[in-house]
């Protein structure tokens, strides 16, 4: 690609890109360590997911109790349907394929981030419970 200034006509420079694309590496070579730090990687990432997914549906329905198992329900299926996607796509790109046991590393992810997010919510619940304020009785005094 030629660029010339309009200032000065004079001034040309030339760039040039080349796309190429990366040499497909199997299996086979592909350390142990670092197919362990992709798949803690995809782990973690889906855990993040999953439990800011249900922070904004449990915070969006107002910390309705009963909303909060259809919430952590929504987030389960959004995140099992999400691993899916990503497994199914794989189909289609050469020399990779799809694997059951990567979509179950995906939702333990997912499972996860639900538990931590619920487990918070039970100890803020039971934390806001114990310290509900007592209110005092106040009773008129007999007279004797």
């Amino acid at each position: 690609m030629d660029i010339a200034s309009t200032a000065n006509p004079d001034l040309k420079t030339s760039i040039s890109f080349t796309v190429a694309a990366a040499p497909y590496i199997p299996a086979s070579d592909v350390s142990p360590l670092s197919y362990k730090v992709r798949k803690i990687g995809h782990f973690l990432c889906y855990a993040g997911s999953a439990l800011f997914l249900l922070l904004f549906l449990f915070t969006a329905f107002r910390r309705d109790h009963g909303y909060f198992f259809l919430s952590i329900g929504t987030s389960l299926t959004e995140g099992f349907l999400l691993a899916c996607l990503g497994e199914g796509i794989q189909l289609f790109i050469p020399k990779r394929t799809a694997s059951w046991w990567d979509i179950g590393i995906d939702f333990s992810g997912v499972a996860l981030g639900v538990l931590i997010v619920a487990l918070i919510f039970f100890l803020i619940d039971l934390h806001s419970k114990k310290k509900a304020p007592v209110e005092p009785s106040i009773e008129p005094k007999k007279k004797d």
